[in-house]
């Protein structure tokens, strides 16, 4: 029995380990340019559906990018075609790598055998940076910002199964913000009130508040930072003792990711380790309301189940990483405050009572699972999931692809953050393609006020993308998206298993929101044109015209912010009037973006520039804003908005400009 378990042993570890020639299993960044090229492709029937989990790995993109170029064969060989075969070239050229070094690319690689098994190891390395410069007609809202890194990066294959990388980021950078004010998020959950008939305060709680902050640097929702965990200012000089969560001042930062993956059976399984950006049930690149690509990475283990072309079975199960040390939480366009003051939170007994140096950081404690169903067809794609925050404790349900996180949750006792997403795309290859996704955090019932009551908490989007012809890779696309009040938010939970005290369980990672890029209470219209003019170039043109509940100021709406929390009281009689019920702000963006490859010289170096002009203005009611602690009223207010311009509340036109490179870099 011995031998035969040795024998089967050997043949499983010798079929994961046969030969290779490049880094074949390791993953490209979501954000790679690679991703719209495909998307493009697909949508034109120039190869088979993309899956809709990224990101994908080196292998597949380069497969998909050969059947591309066949499939162009089959086109009448005028300008168009030859230009987006030589694209296609081009892009392949970026995963090819050669034995040895190589000077001009930064880049040394070895390959060899250990005892007979083909291994391969690749360095390299590259530097990056931006620079964006916003301009507004208000005195004092001008802001200047740069970030410059150097990205060292290590990778290789153990066999032909096997692939890992590690990449590390150090350099320097400065993103002042701008105060806006500060937020009501509620008190966290009580156990015991005043009194029977006394809602309005939990015993031996204070209010909670955030103060929210605007970069206004970069475009809104643009800005992406490099660097992770908090920053050392350099200011009298980088100690150990003095870090920041943002940069207001030039400050020293560093980042690392790290995966490895491993394809088996016929890439029927898939095995992966690491911390990286994802992005899950996207119909469009950063288009996800589940798990997008502009959330911060973290730590997980994925695996996936492949046993037909059209069908795949996914999870995930990872540490979401706590929000930085310091004085300001970095939340993308919206940067919030969720240390402020020491906290004095308690149940009421005085042994809970939780006072310490930190602060808030205990109170983020969370893993995060997801599973999702795919079912891929030439003309549809349907795909189904859940997931869950939960604070970080034994509990392996979460993780098993066969048992479902709602489900599970229930067996073990209704402690944690669940919620259910849905994607249906339609595809006419050659054409295009229309989709909607569906977000459910919580509801009250179905059929019963759905979309007015307040304890109905959801986002959802429509969109349609369409091949523009005779223009190469030429694309244009339209989506809306709606993030309902209190969608992604969650109540504090106290006396969780395994915590005697309070926790977050809000959907986010790193002060990051985990699904789309918009605060709770938004929506948005995006159009975008894209096009690459030349092998080596791309074009795209962009609108966004974006509404948002106030999360600070007098006429602030409860319901608006990340950290916002739900009244325990009355909260399945709450109702939502999305603009009549306080201040929103309306946003207005234009961009034009482009990118250039310099081919005249040997050394890769990269160029990309935007111009955007930003127009943002107020609205709000003259009803009294009534404290979310002081009675259910505010949520009642369905009066008549109008423009407003005041102290608090003023209209902003802005043009920002940035320009970022990249040299060496693949």
């Amino acid at each position: 029995m011995k031998k035969i378990v040795k024998i089967f042993i050997s043949i499983l570890f010798f079929s994961f380990c046969a030969a290779l020639s490049a880094q074949q299993n390791i993953t490209v960044d979501v954000g790679d340019e690679v991703y719209d090229i495909l998307e493009n492709a697909s949508l034109r029937g120039l190869c088979s559906p993309l899956p809709a989990v990224k990101p994908y790995s080196q292998r597949f993109i380069k497969d998909t990018l050969n059947q591309i170029l066949i499939n162009l064969d089959d086109y009448t060989d005028d300008y168009e075609i030859s230009s987006e075969k030589n694209i296609v070239e081009r892009q392949l050229e970026r995963f090819e790598a050669e034995p040895g070094l190589d000077l001009a690319k930064a880049m040394v690689r070895f390959e060899g055998k250990i005892l007979e098994l083909p291994v391969s190891f690749e360095i390299r390395d590259s530097i990056n940076g931006d620079f964006s410069m916003g301009l507004y007609d208000y005195d004092n809202y001008s802001r200047g910002a740069f970030q410059v890194w150097n990205e060292a990066e290590f990778s290789g294959d153990l066999g032909n199964n096997i692939s890992y990388r590690n990449q590390t980021y150090l350099g320097f950078t400065k993103v002042p913000l701008v105060y806006k004010g500060a937020y009501d998020i509620g008190y966290w959950t009580a156990t015991r009130y005043n009194s029977e008939n006394d809602f309005s305060k939990p015993v031996g709680q204070s209010p909670r508040t955030v103060n929210i902050y605007h970069n206004l640097a970069y475009r809104p929702y643009a800005y992406k930072k490099y660097w992770d965990g908090s920053v050392y200012p350099i200011e009298g000089g980088i100690n150990a003792g003095g870090l920041h969560a943002w940069p207001n001042a030039v400050s020293l930062g560093f980042g690392m990711k790290g995966e490895i993956r491993g394809y088996f059976f016929n890439d029927i399984i898939e095995l992966g380790a690491g911390r990286e950006n994802r992005e899950w049930g996207g119909m469009d690149n950063g288009a996800s309301l589940v798990l997008n690509s502009t959330a911060s990475p973290f730590f997980a283990f994925d695996t996936a189940l492949k046993p037909f072309s059209w069908i795949s079975l996914r999870t995930m199960t990872g540490i979401l990483e706590m929000p930085n040390r310091g004085d300001v939480l970095e939340n993308a366009y919206y940067p919030i405050d969720g240390a402020g003051k020491k906290i004095n939170i308690s149940d009421g007994n005085e042994e809970n009572i939780n006072n310490d140096e930190y602060k808030d950081y205990h109170y983020f404690q969370n893993a995060f699972s997801i599973g999702q169903l795919d079912l891929d067809f030439k003309y549809l794609h349907l795909d189904f999931g859940s997931t869950c925050v939960w604070p970080k404790r034994l509990e392996l349900g979460y993780s098993f692809p066969l048992i479902d996180r709602i489900v599970y949750q229930n067996d073990i006792g209704d402690y944690d953050n669940l919620s259910l997403y849905g994607n249906l795309k339609v595809r006419v290859p050659g054409v295009g393609s229309i989709w909607g996704s569906f977000y459910l955090d919580e509801l009250n019932a179905f059929f019963t006020k759905f979309w007015e009551t307040t304890r109905a908490m959801y986002a959802f989007q429509v969109g349609v993308k369409t091949v523009i012809p005779k223009i190469p890779f030429g694309t244009f696309s339209f989506r809306y998206t709606r993030i309902e009040p209190y969608c992604y938010t969650h109540q504090s939970i106290n006396g969780t298993p395994w915590y005697n005290g309070y926790l977050s369980e809000n959907y986010t990672n790193n002060g990051l929101c985990l699904g789309y890029y918009l605060q709770p209470n938004s929506d948005e219209f995006l159009a975008r044109f894209e096009f690459n003019p030349a092998r080596s170039s791309s074009t795209s043109l962009q609108y966004q015209f974006i509404r948002h509940g106030a999360d600070f100021g007098s006429q602030a709406v409860p319901g608006s912010n990340l950290y916002s929390e739900l009244p325990r009281h009355g909260r399945g009689e709450l109702m939502k009037h999305q603009f009549h019920d306080g201040a929103y702000e309306w946003t207005h963006i234009i961009s034009l973006n482009a990118s250039y490859r310099l081919n005249k010289i040997r050394v890769p170096f990269y160029v990309n520039a935007s111009a955007g002009y930003v127009y943002d203005y107020f609205t709000t009611i003259d009803g009294k804003a009534v404290s979310i602690y002081e009675s259910d009223e505010r949520y009642s207010v369905n009066e008549t908005y109008h423009r407003v311009e005041n102290d608090e509340y003023f209209s902003t036109n802005g043009v920002i400009l940035s320009i970022g490179f990249k040299i060496f870099g693949r």
